[in-house]
């Protein structure tokens, strides 16, 4: 009875979902077509956040910063940066609930005090900074960037299987990138100036692309050898 109570409870859930986003759409309004999403990445981050930490490095290299495409002013990047800001708030939640994830080896590495110190240096120059909100901005977006990046990615770095699966799932990203790239480029005849632009907009320029081509390549080297 109640498997049954849940599944036209579902039902009914579902098809109130399709029509609010119909008359949204409707009216110019596609937001809701996020919801689910925000709930599957709600469900993973408690039920497979490994997968979660993944797919942040597959999306890195396809992601699009909205600054770039102007809208709305603002320089985040999705789909990343929001699902890194989600980790990073569940990772301090889990922190104050269980200190014991802080008493470790990593955790009293002295290249983990220098990053504790320079994130401890930041929050203090907010107060006497001429820009406030600035300030806050870029302390919060490192924040989630270190949390993630560092602190949580680093359980992925522990053995070799886990490194290679971070490595893999960013190489997959990127390829992707490649591909876009190169066929882009070819549709100008592989000329010079559109080298400089041809990569966006998931990079910002040639240079950084490069960057990122040129730190990988060893990985790639070693794999296929």
């Amino acid at each position: 009875m109640f498997a049954a109570l849940n599944r036209n409870v579902i039902t009914v859930l579902a098809a109130l979902f399709v029509v609010a986003n119909v008359v949204l759409m409707v009216k110019g309004h596609y937001w809701l077509n996020l919801l689910p999403a925000a709930l599957l990445l709600a469900w993973s981050l408690f039920m497979a956040p490994r997968y979660v930490v993944l797919f942040i490095a597959f999306a890195t290299p396809l992601s699009i910063n909205l600054e770039e495409l102007e809208i709305g002013g603002l320089g985040v990047s999705l789909p990343t940066e929001p699902i890194m800001a989600a980790v990073s708030v569940l990772f301090l939640m889990r922190v104050l609930l269980d200190r014991s994830v802080m008493d470790t080896p990593f955790m009293r590495h002295p290249i983990t005090w220098v990053i504790l110190v320079q994130l401890a240096w930041m929050a203090f120059t907010v107060l006497p900074s001429s820009m406030p909100m600035v300030s806050v901005k870029s302390l919060v977006a490192r924040l989630w960037f270190v949390i993630t990046a560092f602190f949580v990615a680093s359980r992925f770095f522990q053995d070799e299987a886990g490194r290679l699966r971070f490595i893999h799932a960013f190489l997959a990203g990127l390829v992707i990138v490649v591909i876009y790239t190169v066929v882009r480029h070819a549709g100008y005849g592989f000329a010079h100036d559109p080298g400089h632009w041809v990569m966006e907009p998931f990079f910002k320029d040639h240079t950084s692309y490069g960057a990122i081509l040129a730190l990988v390549f060893p990985f790639t080297l070693v794999a296929v050898f």
